[in-house]
């Protein structure tokens, strides 16, 4: 960093702090040499320098302290000046680098290398003022500063709109070179043809996996803003070589790489969205839509990936807000992409910063549907229960499953069809997961249920837990070889892959039916006489597996459990 540089950043942090300063006016002060800005008062030098103008004022000198200020502040603007024309000029030179570098030529490493420097170093020296500048909270210093310029040395207002948009411009670029640091790699030339919608070759390829594969790896250091910023920046790059240039495709392209940065929760703007309540007014467009209440199941506000809205007077749309700001504005794209067992809900339109999507209205969730079979399954019940079962059969089908899949986000449309509300991007088949989701489908209802666990019934994960129930009740142990001898009953199990999860659950229901087993047997002791009749463990063993059985039960126990069982051993006893 040049000394001129460091000069600045040192005078800029003063004004900073001089503006969060408790007095009505900036306490500022200036060394002897009217380079340095100081804080009267504040610090070792702040004091000395403070003694040094009151001495000097007992002497003669007028007004010393005033003079020293005002060539500081002269200093720090003429140096603001012609630094960030120094910047701007390496701004330029590294954009034409980089419009070389689309077109496959060689460019100098040390222009490069030289460009990124200035440019990061006037980054260091002025973003958190320039920043500052532009808000509300610095209303007062830029009075203050603008006063003392044209009253007092007769010159233009400092720090003019001009200079902060050139400002703004060079943070813009500044965002490239943030990531191509994290990266350790350039990355325009193969997202050009990205964007450009060119065809990528076989090494392209190659290449975007290794950039996919550094972006998911420092994702947490780049930020999914910083990241929507940079790319932002490098489409207009890429539309002045004269070509149709798509941030969306440039995107997609990254998505299909299975860049996941773009699922990543923003902070700032997370912060933001879990302030929102019902009431509250949002802009859309030149319309200004009130919250309504929240839709959904309530949780916990950082697993909850999307937060919808009702919007007051207007039943026709409701207002999603996503983990980022850089998610809404695919959503068209990634609808038709990622449209594998359901159909997205319809993006009627993205709000201009990409706060919130305003998405078509549908109505009550599948967890609302009243189902009417009570003694059997009436037929408006099987026509309704079908795609639900439909769909969980076809998730195992394809062992995948819907990222944070919740009944609460799928609703019938208007054509009677099963719509989601979030985008059903893809992922592991959760089995337990899958099989709370029935029960929530089934609204309690149990010939619903059973309707719907047809397929999951027949998978090899319920039968694995149905045998680990068994093993449980004959009190066979669960040990590695007992699993062994489990799975290879058919070859059914001997095909099918089995994971470390799935043991450790079959491992944890075989404990709890050994532990109920138990219980059921202490209870009923404590409460009939039984005497020394040996047969009431296998008639409570018998009870277990009839209700495990004949409630549809996979691999989850409800909280009535017990209670079913013991009415059952005391209708046998």
């Amino acid at each position: 960093m040049s000394a001129n540089l460091q000069y600045l950043k040192g005078n800029l942090q003063t004004l900073y702090a001089a503006a969060h300063y408790p007095t009505e006016e900036p306490m500022l002060s200036a060394d002897w040499s009217g380079a340095n800005l100081l804080l009267k008062g504040v610090g070792l030098t702040g004091w000395f320098f403070s003694q040094v103008y009151e001495k000097s004022a007992r002497i003669g000198f007028e007004n010393p302290e005033q003079e020293k200020i005002q060539a500081a502040l002269l200093f720090t603007r003429t140096i603001f000046s012609q630094e960030q024309e120094l910047a701007i000029a390496a701004q330029m030179d590294y954009q034409a680098l980089l419009q070389l570098s689309i077109r496959d030529v060689q460019v100098p490493h040390e222009r490069m290398r030289d460009a990124r420097e200035t440019l990061t170093a006037w980054h260091s020296s002025t973003n958190e003022w320039t920043k500052f500048l532009k808000s509300k909270d610095s209303k007062e210093i830029r009075v203050w500063l603008n006063t003392f310029s044209e009253e007092l040395l007769e010159e233009p207002r400092f720090f003019s709109r001009e200079a902060l948009n050139k400002s703004a411009q060079l943070r813009q670029f500044f965002k490239i070179i943030t990531v191509e640091g994290c990266l350790e790699m350039p990355f325009a030339p193969l997202l050009f043809k990205a964007a450009c919608s060119q065809p990528l070759e076989d090494n392209d390829l190659k290449n975007l996996k290794v950039l996919r594969h550094k972006i998911d790896k420092h994702r947490e250091m780049i930020g999914v803003r910083n990241f929507e910023k940079a790319l932002k920046s490098l489409n207009e790059i890429f539309k002045s070589e004269d070509v149709v240039s798509s941030l969306v495709s440039m995107k997609m392209a990254l998505i299909d790489a299975k860049c996941e940065i773009f699922f990543q929760r923003d902070e700032k703007h997370f912060i933001w969205r879990n302030t929102l309540t019902q009431g509250m007014s949002v802009q859309w467009g030149e319309r200004e839509l009130t919250l309504g209440e929240q839709l959904g199941e309530k949780i916990e506000p950082e697993k909850d990936r999307n937060r919808v809205f009702e919007v007051v007077d207007d039943d026709s749309i409701v207002l999603s807000f996503g983990v980022n700001r850089a998610l809404h504005d695919l959503r068209v794209n990634m609808r038709k992409k990622f449209s594998w067992a359901l159909k997205s809900v319809k993006c009627v339109d993205v709000e201009a910063k990409g706060r919130f999507a305003v998405i078509k209205r549908l109505k009550d969730p599948i967890t609302h549907i009243k189902w009417q079979s009570q003694t059997k399954l009436v037929e408006k019940d099987v026509a309704i229960a079908t795609p639900i079962a439909n769909l969980v059969a076809c998730l195992l089908q394809r062992n995948k499953m819907f990222v944070d899949l919740s009944a609460d986000d799928i609703m019938f449309n208007e054509k009677g069809r099963l719509t989601y509300l979030k985008l059903p991007l893809e992922g592991p088949l959760n089995f337990n997961s899958l099989v709370s989701f029935t029960i929530k489908c089934a609204n309690e209802n149990p010939l619903v249920y059973k309707f719907l666990i047809t397929k999951l019934k027949e998978h090899p994960y319920a039968v694995f837990y149905e045998k680990m129930v068994e093993n449980a009740l004959k009190k066979i142990p669960d040990t590695a070889s007992n699993y062994a001898a489990v799975l290879n009953t058919t070859p059914f199990f001997r095909n099918f892959a089995f994971t470390k999860h799935i043991f450790d659950l079959g491992k944890s229901l075989h404990d709890k039916i050994k532990d109920l087993k138990k219980s059921c047997l202490e209870e009923i002791r404590s409460s009939h006489s039984i005497g020394q009749r040996k047969d009431v463990p296998d008639i409570i063993a018998n009870a277990i597996l009839i209700c495990y059985r004949d409630g549809g039960h996979i691999g989850l126990l409800p909280e009535n459990f017990a209670l079913e069982v013991l009415k059952l051993v005391r209708q046998r006893l």
